[in-house]
């Protein structure tokens, strides 16, 4: 089972990416039922995937059922537009060099967070382009072709081979 914390575009892309596996792909819409989540899941093999700042308040009720589990696994990027954006499809220079340190280019009192800072950028470096980014529906060029397959090779292996090898 894979538990996304976004029911947006993030959830929309890992939902076209199971689609034709056996690993059910479920939206917790919002990191909040997270823990419910996982707590009523079945005995197999867990994988959540949530914005890592925003996850961070959940984690002390989460980690004990993870310890006691030991089937769960956690990805936790900065947001789902962190993923779109390190994957490099945009090919942007000035977009590799804010991640490679983003602390010196996000504004904190203009930015409440750095996932609403990626998914500011984003938007900007894709607007007017067939990559158009909207965070609350998925643009149907992030599911196809060589964009596609950039972001999924960007991903992490646990993710990419369907939580079979969650527990390593």
């Amino acid at each position: 089972m894979v538990i996304v914390e976004d029911s947006n575009a993030g959830y929309e892309f890992f939902e076209h990416y199971y689609h034709e596996s056996d690993v059910n792909c479920i939206s917790a819409k919002g990191s909040g039922n997270i823990f419910d989540m996982i707590h009523k899941a079945y005995d197999g093999n867990v994988v959540v995937i949530a914005d890592g700042a925003e996850f961070g308040a959940q984690m002390g009720r989460v980690f004990p059922e993870i310890k006691r589990r030991q089937n769960i696994r956690l990805y936790l990027p900065e947001s789902f537009e962190w993923i779109i954006l390190s994957a490099d499809i945009l090919e942007n220079s000035k977009v590799r060099k804010i991640l490679e340190n983003p602390s010196e280019f996000i504004d904190g009192e203009k930015y409440f967070s750095w996932e609403r800072y990626f998914t500011q950028l984003l938007s900007d470096e894709t607007r007017g382009t067939y990559l158009a980014y909207v965070k609350s529906s998925l643009n149907t060029n992030y599911l196809i072709g060589k964009v596609y397959m950039q972001i999924i090779d960007s991903l992490p292996e646990q993710i990419k081979n369907n939580c079979s090898e969650s527990n390593n």
